[in-house]
């Protein structure tokens, strides 16, 4: 099945074909990026399914974007479940920063791929990297990042992160080499 028959078919609820095909094409790629991260095949099997709940839900809803290819954006959705696993199991240490974030992924994405990716965070400059990854990754509240970064108000951190998010997206917008990974090219 192709991405387009995948969401045709996730559209008419025909979800058991769907199933049995990203579990032939997903999971190996979930599994061996969850036990090399300290997790299990029972962990994989959880996140592969969280990461489906989350497709079928986009798709519905109509907020998948198929430029994107079906089994990229499951395997990053999977990342970033497992990350977040991993902070709240407290196993992941203390260092998290968008780097080390980058670093895990080399399971999933070859050298040139993580390099696209690293240049895209590094490009932002360390402070909108650091407030990026207090806030979306470490489920920071926006007085807690005021504080540990030295803002003078929430309304600062607010209007920071704003921009940053802008500035990262605009970075995603424009880079075709992002474009590319995200297409499976």
């Amino acid at each position: 099945m192709n991405d387009q028959q995948i969401i045709a078919a996730i559209t008419r609820n025909e979800n058991k074909h769907v199933f049995k095909e990203l579990y032939k094409t997903v999971f190996p790629l979930i599994l061996k990026h969850v036990k090399n991260n300290s997790g299990s095949r029972f962990d994989s099997e959880d996140c592969f399914q969280e990461c489906l709940l989350e497709l079928f839900a986009a798709i519905k809803k109509g907020k998948f974007d198929n430029k994107y290819a079906i089994k990229n954006y499951m395997v990053g959705v999977a990342r970033n479940k497992w990350l977040h696993e991993l902070r709240r199991r407290k196993r992941f240490s203390d260092s998290g920063t968008i780097t080390s974030i980058v670093d895990d992924t080399t399971s999933v994405f070859d050298r040139e791929d993580e390099t696209i990716i690293k240049n895209l965070f590094e490009s932002l400059g360390e402070r909108c990297e650091q407030l990026l990854n207090l806030i979306i990754y470490d489920n920071m509240k926006h007085k807690e990042v005021m504080s540990v970064m030295g803002m003078a108000s929430e309304s600062v951190v607010k209007t920071t992160y704003f921009r940053c998010k802008d500035k990262l997206r605009s970075k995603v917008k424009n880079s075709t080499a992002f474009y590319r990974l995200l297409k499976g090219e």
